[in-house]
């Protein structure tokens, strides 16, 4: 049952009705005439009596007005609650719709991060593959350097115990002695040329290890670089599916506590073309490897850019800009103040010292319009050149002539400022990732070095 039929049935069943009322009263009239004839006699009680007929017949047309102006107020309440119950009926609508759309993104998300897994997972059981084929391969080949170096030693034992033969033969006849040397001779040659044999392969297996070893640390290198890669892919996917809230801060309106600001980071940047540009009648900083997006409990987002000048912006609606908490602005600004101080240093430099600077060290203005400035909010150079020729307009005293010389003022104090420390690109900055094959070069190379000592 809704508030307002609550209302309705509280009040029906605690106020009379306005014909009740009319019929007690009229009951009590016709009772005052009925005693008004009885004493027809007595003249004195006969007008107390017409008096209070009179006062009773009064007192019913209050209480009908009373209960009259009552019925319109509680008409207005009611129609009160029942405009409240359509406003809640409405909410709850919305607040089905969001819940379905949550669900929607959270599976989409689950599909992703799912099927990056599989990824990862085919990628690792190939590398390990391929490992353990190498490994495989490097223990034959020990296997035979083994058993050639057994052979080696069997055949320098040999040959030792046939010169201890040949030394007792000497000592023989010389024709029994020369026809086995004869002999030994034969069997040192093919001894001699087995020994060759088996050194020739002995430096083939060698040369077939460095092989295999150099070719599992470039499978090391790469399987170290796809890791990597891999890594890199899920934390990338972990900030680009909607749910990473940045450094996990929240931000709730004073005027409605259900309303809660989520400020969320994107690594991947924004481009805002030149004619965007010229539509807005400033120049952003664009290209940077993240953006920032901040969410709302209603539904409703924004996207914050940074101008030339090192000062945020972005666009809200008429709904939020009452809930707009204040605090929210100073950290987004010193949010891409450092990331900005990484990747664009002079960039940033430049945009420090715009906050720095005073509106009243600006010397080509007049000192009057130096003091109207600052008074209207514009205290520092990065805030004067933000502002648009409308908004100087709005300041007293200033006219479309005067704003034009303001602005005309500022972009000659950035001209200034370039000259002397050089000029910073809005739209390349440092930081930028190496690709994966530069990577897995610079891999081989390390393990290499690290082989040869």
């Amino acid at each position: 049952m809704s508030e307002c039929a609550v209302v309705t049935q509280s009040i029906a069943t605690t106020l009379p009705t306005t014909e009740t009322l009319a019929m007690q009263l009229n009951e009590i009239v016709a009772g005052l005439a009925f005693c008004e004839k009885r004493v027809g006699a007595d003249d004195v009680f006969k007008s107390r009596m017409g008096r209070l007929a009179e006062d009773v017949a009064a007192l019913a047309s209050e209480i009908e007005l009373l209960l009259n102006s009552e019925r319109d107020e509680q008409d207005e309440l009611i129609t009160t609650l029942e405009s409240r119950d359509e406003e809640i009926a409405m909410l709850k609508g919305k607040v089905s719709t969001l819940q379905i759309e949550i669900e929607a993104i959270t599976r989409q998300a689950a599909e992703v991060m799912e099927e990056t897994q599989g990824i990862v997972t085919a990628e690792r059981e190939k590398a390990q593959e391929a490992i353990y084929k190498v490994e495989h391969a490097l223990e034959k080949e020990k296997l035979a350097h083994d058993v050639t170096k057994s052979n080696c030693a069997t055949l320098l034992a040999d040959n030792a115990s046939l010169r201890i033969e040949v030394k007792a033969l000497n000592k023989l006849e010389p024709i029994k002695t020369q026809k086995k040397l004869a002999e030994q001779k034969k069997k040192n040659i093919e001894l001699t040329r087995t020994k060759n044999e088996l050194q020739t392969t002995l430096n083939q297996t060698q040369l077939l290890n460095m092989g295999l070893k150099k070719s599992i640390s470039d499978l090391e290198a790469r399987h170290s670089v796809l890791v990597s890669e891999m890594d890199r892919a899920n934390a990338r996917m972990n900030m680009l599916d909607g749910d990473h809230c940045l450094r996990g801060l929240s931000y709730t309106s004073s005027k409605s506590p259900e309303l809660i600001f989520y400020p969320h980071i994107f690594h991947f940047g924004l481009h805002v073309t030149e004619e965007a540009e010229r539509d807005h009648g400033e120049r952003f900083i664009s290209g940077l490897d993240f953006h920032v997006q901040v969410r709302t409990t209603w539904g409703v987002d924004t996207t914050v850019k940074m101008n030339e000048w090192g000062v945020i912006v972005y666009h809200l609606v008429t709904e939020l800009k009452e809930h707009w908490p204040n605090e929210m602005d100073d950290f987004l600004q010193e949010f891409h103040h450092e990331q900005l101080e990484a990747l664009n240093p002079l960039l940033h430099q430049r945009c420090i010292w715009a906050s720095q600077c005073s509106v009243m060290d600006i010397d080509s203005l007049p000192i009057k319009i130096r003091e109207s400035l600052y008074d209207a909010g514009y205290q520092t150079l990065a805030k004067l050149g933000s502002a648009s020729l409308r908004s100087y307009c709005k300041v007293k005293g200033i006219g479309e002539k005067l704003a034009e010389q303001i602005k005309l003022a500022t972009s000659e104090l950035l001209i200034a400022w370039n000259n002397e420390h050089g000029a910073p690109n809005l739209r390349e900055h440092g930081e930028k990732r190496e690709a994966p094959d530069v990577l897995i070069r610079k891999a081989q190379q390390a393990n290499r070095l690290k082989s040869r000592y």
